[in-house]
């Protein structure tokens, strides 16, 4: 039978602004399997980043719960949910948010190093990623010193260095041109088949949506 990865129980999230109560999302529940994709498709402001950061513990919710790999993450406090998102989930923004002074080498080892890992088991694993993503030969060079689509790919390669349950991306490809997009996404699908790793891909590009096994359409705070 395959290991539910992650699983969500009719979240619902409100934001109150003054005496102003907005109900994002309507009691949303969803389930992700060990290896599937799967794309959340919707317009600007639909509340997919809102969904994202609830299913990766970045927030919590108004109400209804998530759990990642049998954890309920509202039960556990913010040391436990941290060491959990470090070692079964893997994160990949529209913007990289790599770390200026280090290296991409240095950047795709840093969770592992997090995690406790030797210096020569953690630099073995991050030119082994960054070379399957073909950024092998850019390995010492700084962000400043890569394109925008190498960048991404240095964060896609981040992501999954510590071979997670699950990937959660968050417009992954939002920031770029077409071809550095494919690229992007080629990278992203080489290292999760390496890896095995559920992907969960917020996105509104229907082109991006198509490579997944299954779509999500988030609509009016629900999902259809």
């Amino acid at each position: 039978m395959t290991e539910v990865v992650l699983e969500a129980f009719d979240l619902v999230k409100r934001f109150h602004d003054g005496e102003l109560k907005v109900e994002v999302l309507k009691g949303i529940s969803m389930q992700v399997v060990g290896g599937e994709t799967v794309a959340i498709l919707g317009a600007s402001g639909s509340g997919k980043s809102t969904l994202l950061e609830l299913l990766g513990g970045l927030d919590n919710p108004t109400d209804g719960k998530v759990e990642v790999c049998g954890l309920d993450l509202s039960r556990v406090n913010e040391q436990e949910r941290g060491k959990q998102r470090n070692e079964v989930l893997g994160f990949v923004y529209q913007f990289h948010h790599l770390l200026t002074e280090f290296s991409a080498l240095e950047n795709v080892a840093m969770p592992l190093l997090i995690g406790g890992m030797s210096i020569p088991e953690c630099r073995s694993r991050a030119i082994a990623a960054l070379e399957r993503v073909g950024l092998g030969h850019r390995a010492r060079h700084r962000p400043g010193e890569l394109s925008g689509g190498e960048r991404q790919r240095t964060a896609i390669a981040r992501a999954l260095v510590t071979n997670p349950k699950c990937v959660l991306a968050d417009e992954p490809t939002g920031n770029l041109d077409r071809a550095s997009a494919v690229q992007s996404l080629d990278a992203m699908m080489v290292l999760r088949e390496d890896s095995g790793a559920a992907l969960v891909v917020v996105t509104h590009d229907e082109k991006i949506a198509a490579e997944m096994e299954r779509v999500l359409v988030l609509e009016d705070g629900t999902i259809r």
